[in-house]
């Protein structure tokens, strides 16, 4: 049920038009009607250690068929994407495309897969990797970026997509993965609002609109795979 008291500020797209949604384990979370983001109160956005603690209990180093099917409904979509774009596995400039898994966790293992493929990737994450975000740039472009079930984790979605389109080469892409709370029946079962560090869930209307503001084509995939393309100038 929405309550239409105002009380809030969009982290996507910054208007004020937002209204209560509902409470999930104490916790509230509110709707844009601008952008259609579903985010948590900013004044329940959990600690830097609480979010540490969290992601430490995803085990996802080991590979069990469960985890690598999983890893799988993104992995497979970006390599037909990569052996569409470069049949011969190498970029304009001569060099095998390069990715970035962006929050990758204690572990890489998505990284560790595409470059099996024949796709080198680097992997960076906020709390497990030992350099800070700003050492990205220096390696920059790259031709694609992963965000495997990252982007319900951003405070402030619209600067960190706009951070990872500034890494990105011309006509690179943007794979997503991330439930998105319009494909889901009954939203106060959803599984997703059980994680206290989901914060920012989107739906087609919040890709779309960050899409046409930052300069993306938007194809949705099968499941929860939102592809974001760098249109290319001219």
């Amino acid at each position: 049920m929405m309550d239409d008291q105002p009380g809030a500020t969009c982290p996507l797209c910054g208007g004020g038009d937002c209204c209560f949604r509902l409470e999930r384990h104490g916790r509230r979370y509110w709707t844009c009607r601008d952008c259609d983001l579903l985010f948590l109160d900013r004044a329940q956005l959990p600690a830097s250690a609480d979010e540490r603690r969290r992601y430490s209990l995803h085990d996802n180093s080991q590979r069990s068929s469960g985890y690598l099917a999983f890893l799988e409904r993104l992995r497979r979509p970006v390599l037909d994407w990569l052996r569409q774009r470069w049949p011969e596995h190498v970029s304009a400039a001569g060099n095998r495309p390069r990715g970035l898994d962006y929050g990758c966790g204690p572990y890489p293992m998505l990284a560790e897969l595409m470059a099996e493929t024949g796709f080198p990737v680097v992997a960076w994450d906020p709390y497990f990797s030992e350099r800070p975000r700003s050492s990205l740039v220096a390696e920059a472009p790259f031709d694609f970026i992963l965000c495997c079930e990252v982007a319900e984790h951003f405070f402030r979605p619209r600067e960190e997509f706009a951070f990872l389109i500034g890494l990105l080469a011309p006509g690179g892409l943007i794979a997503v993965m991330t439930a998105r709370h319009d494909a889901v029946d009954r939203l106060e079962a959803w599984h997703y609002l059980s994680d206290e560090t989901h914060v920012s869930l989107f739906s087609r209307r919040s890709l779309d609109w960050l899409a046409g503001r930052l300069g993306l084509r938007l194809t949705l995939r099968a499941g929860d795979i939102a592809f974001l393309e760098l249109v290319e100038a001219g």
